[in-house]
């Protein structure tokens, strides 16, 4: 996966020699190489890259199975979700179709941007704060994997997360990208709270 990463990397300052061909300014001309260099390094390898990584996470997946299994079978009261918090995980604008969404985008940096609007959508959930903290998110967090994994809108999420992961920069995951990949990444590592 870093080599993956360092190659896209490659691919971009090649391009990004090439001012010529892009007549826009450094900065969004920056921006548009590293985008074209992440299409072409991923448009080859997503696929095997992807098999490869469901075959180191099977038995992650089905820890991860059975835990969401758990989760939604007790509810979301024994998870600690407020009740007025229910409307965002149903119907067809719910939380698994985020999920369907992170789970099937192509890019690394298309992945990072869904995954911070799930983050984001399950935060406005949690009241009037402007940031919630982890005791308010985590429950939402968990019980919306769950319901995600069991729909079978987050297939394959651990590989999802690991392409992810690798692919996230430094300065992105000092930011709220990382967090929310950490916040998930916890949640899923855990296979889920023990509930009560």
């Amino acid at each position: 996966l870093r080599s993956v990463r360092l190659l896209s990397d490659s691919v971009a300052l090649l391009l990004r020699q090439e001012s010529s061909v892009l007549s826009s300014p450094p900065h969004s001309r920056r921006l548009a190489a590293t985008g074209l260099a992440e299409g072409l390094v991923y448009d080859s390898v997503a696929a095997p890259l992807l098999g490869t990584l469901r075959l180191l996470c099977v038995a992650d997946e089905d820890r991860l199975r059975r835990g969401a299994t758990e989760v939604c079978r007790r509810g979301l009261a024994a998870g600690g979700v407020p009740a007025e918090a229910a409307s965002v995980f149903l119907g067809p604008s719910g939380t698994d179709g985020l999920w369907r969404q992170f789970c099937s985008c192509r890019l690394p940096s298309q992945k990072i941007r869904a995954l911070v609007a799930l983050c984001e959508r399950l935060s406005g959930c949690c009241g009037a704060h402007a940031a919630p903290g982890a005791e308010e998110l985590l429950p939402l967090v968990s019980y919306s994997l769950a319901s995600a994994v069991c729909s079978g809108a987050a297939e394959d999420l651990t590989s999802h997360l690991c392409i992810v992961e690798s692919a996230m920069s430094s300065s992105d995951a000092r930011n709220k990208q990382g967090y929310c990949l950490a916040t998930i990444q916890v949640r899923s590592a855990m296979q889920l709270p023990i509930l009560p």
